[in-house]
């Protein structure tokens, strides 16, 4: 068994907003990138930075620091999630209507206003309804 007295290096970190929020950021080692950089992930809703190495990850992290300010920009930008729940309103072709869980196995369907989910167990409404969207 080999004993490394090295410490790991982080794979995530936070950096402070002017207004005093913490954000946190995932630090990445892509081997083909020639420079650190910043980008926001909209399907995970977070900041990555990425480092052409691991000797970089810190440089990395002081750059993601000093953009602080655009990653708060960004996320703020991005769309609110909906919530899969029944009695939710979720947008389906511009229009809102009300999620409504049924039980049974048949397509999802559209009924004055309501948006009618059916699913054979309660645990497979939101996978049922995730796919009308």
């Amino acid at each position: 068994m080999r004993f490394d007295s090295r410490a790991p290096e982080p794979t995530q970190t936070e950096i402070e907003t002017i207004d005093g929020r913490r954000l946190p950021v995932k630090l990445v080692v892509n081997t083909r990138a020639r420079h650190v950089s910043v980008r926001i992930d909209p399907t995970r809703r977070e900041a990555i930075a990425t480092a052409p190495s691991k000797r970089h990850l810190k440089h990395a992290a002081q750059f993601a620091a000093e953009r602080a300010g655009w990653i708060a920009h960004e996320l703020s930008r991005l769309p609110q999630g909906i919530q899969l729940t029944p009695g939710a309103h979720v947008p389906l072709r511009g229009i809102d209507h009300e999620l409504v869980y049924e039980h049974g196995r048949a397509a999802p369907r559209v009924e004055d206003g309501k948006l009618v989910a059916p699913a054979p167990d309660a645990a497979l409404f939101e996978i049922a309804s995730a796919a009308l969207l």
